[in-house]
């Protein structure tokens, strides 16, 4: 019931794509080509995916674990759920002011989409503990995510008119329909606990299911990218852009869950099977929220607008990166070491403060 190992893992390789699509844009100078636009949109497609999935996964793992464990806590986990979210969409208007000025302070983000995403499954949650419940949950991604699709048409159009107001709704990873990724997570975070627990499974039998479930999207993509473009290279041209932001077609959603599937598969295998712990994966997985505004602050603000680093080689490039990683890595060990030193020191009440005063 403690931390799962391989979670962390996961949510450290989204940093690591999303550090490696941020760098690609900030750092590659233009004649880097055709290689950089795909090395950009690649990441984009990979990171993102496990990134929002892995807020609804986590977050129906805590509250199932505190149904079967801790019942009468529900009410406080809930409460906790619902502030950190507000925290996190706060979080998002101060990226937005503090290191993008020159877009709308009032635009979305992935902050916003994860805030939104954990405050709008509450009551998803509540539903995961009835059978019909669970069809609803499952139905609300897919839900999400094809209404948008139908309604795309009339929602360009609107955002073409409304300039001005647009970004607080539609700008970068925009809640509609990014949100369906965190709803994606909710079934099998459920499943993860509950099936263990009352004996419908084992998580090694899981994995197999997410294996053959990864294997199948992608060859399903195959065959339609196929029989649709003769090719079976995507990217922004193919996909849609709202508010100059990208959203992917459902066939491309295909090959991003089918991968993000297999990536499930293979960190277990790797860090659950086979024991190899990897930690400084799970360094900056513990550590995603700290690195986001990290990153941020040193890759764009320090080394790209104050030094102006600017690659034209891909051997720079990587091994800036590499330093980069490291340097993240270190930092967020220091983190961690600051939260388990605080964690160590004796919580004073106010009784003991007042009779220390007194």
């Amino acid at each position: 019931m403690d931390r799962i190992r391989f979670i962390d893992g996961l949510r450290g390789l989204s940093v690591i794509f999303m550090v490696l699509n941020h760098t690609s844009r900030w750092w590659m100078n233009g004649d880097m080509g055709w290689s950089r636009y795909y090395f950009i949109y690649y990441t984009l497609a990979l990171g993102v995916p496990i990134w929002l999935f892995l807020v609804g996964f986590s977050l129906s793992l805590s509250f199932t674990k505190t149904v079967l464990l801790h019942p009468n806590a529900i009410h406080s986990k809930i409460f906790r759920y619902i502030w950190r979210g507000l925290l996190i969409i706060l979080s998002g208007y101060a990226l937005n002011i503090l290191i993008f000025p020159e877009d709308p302070w009032y635009g979305t983000t992935a902050l916003h989409t994860i805030g939104l995403g954990m405050i709008a499954s509450v009551p998803l949650l509540f539903l995961l503990q009835h059978p019909l419940g669970r069809i609803l949950v499952l139905a609300s991604s897919p839900f999400l995510y094809l209404s948008f699709i139908g309604f795309y048409p009339d929602l360009y159009q609107w955002v073409t008119n409304h300039p001005k107001e647009s970004p607080a709704l539609f700008f970068d990873f925009a809640p509609w329909p990014w949100m369906a990724a965190v709803f994606l997570g909710l079934i099998p975070g459920w499943f993860w606990i509950i099936g263990p627990y009352k004996g419908w499974f084992e998580c090694s039998q899981t994995i197999r299911f997410s294996t053959i479930l990864g294997m199948a999207l992608i060859v399903i993509f195959i065959v339609l990218q196929w029989i649709d473009n003769q090719s079976l290279i995507v990217d922004f041209r193919r996909d849609l852009l709202l508010n100059n932001h990208w959203i992917p077609k459902p066939i491309t959603t295909l090959l991003m869950y089918g991968t993000l599937c297999l990536l499930f598969s293979l960190l277990y295998w790797i860090m659950e099977i086979q024991q190899i712990r990897l930690e400084w994966l799970m360094i900056l997985g513990k550590t995603t929220f700290s690195i986001f505004f990290i990153h941020h602050l040193i890759g764009l603000v320090i080394m790209k607008q104050w030094l102006g680093i600017n690659f034209a080689s891909w051997w720079e490039f990587v091994l800036a990166v590499l330093s980069f990683m490291v340097l993240l890595v270190s930092i967020g060990q220091i983190i961690l070491q600051a939260k388990a030193s605080r964690a160590k020191q004796p919580a004073v009440t106010f009784k003991t403060s007042f009779l220390s005063l007194k």
